[in-house]
């Protein structure tokens, strides 16, 4: 049998609930990470991902129709488009400065280190996602991922 605590990741970036959306991309890009537990003191508060991060980021970006709505000419528009360019650059700040508690997932999908690739693989498709937070005594051990079971079964 092979089992989660034999390939989990143990290298885990974690991030604080007061960490801003600048900083959490930046450090997915430069990692080459998507998800990332958030973890207040002792606790495992939630998880963000690069998923929770585009999901915000399309509820509070203007859509393109928001800022053409009004438009009736090409001159017009053009207008509107750079009057909101300016607004648009003043709240991607206030958004890049949002802080990881108020858009990341409060549901802890886990697993326990002793428990086979099997179980870690139902649980991620029985919930579809890709990587499980591995926990054990309510302290994070590790990340397995589906690609960490794939890697284990091709061995």
């Amino acid at each position: 049998m092979k089992y989660v605590e034999n390939y989990m990741q143990k290298d885990i970036v974690t991030f604080s609930p007061h960490d801003s959306l600048y900083d959490i991309a930046n450090i997915f890009q430069e990692k080459d990470i998507s998800l990332s537990p958030v973890i207040n003191g002792n606790n495992i508060v939630g998880i963000i991902s690069i998923s929770d991060i585009i999901k915000f980021l399309e509820l509070k970006l203007p859509k393109t129709e928001e800022i053409i709505k009004d438009s009736h000419s090409i001159l017009f528009t053009i207008i509107a488009f750079l009057r909101n360019k300016i607004n648009m650059n003043i709240e991607m700040k206030k958004i890049l400065n949002s802080m990881v508690m108020d858009f990341m997932n409060k549901d802890i999908v886990s697993i326990e280190p002793n428990k086979t690739l099997f179980e870690a693989s139902d649980i991620m498709e029985k919930n579809n996602i890709s990587k499980l937070l591995v926990i054990e005594n309510e302290k994070l051990k590790g990340i397995i991922s589906q690609k960490n079971i794939l890697k284990a079964m091709l061995e």
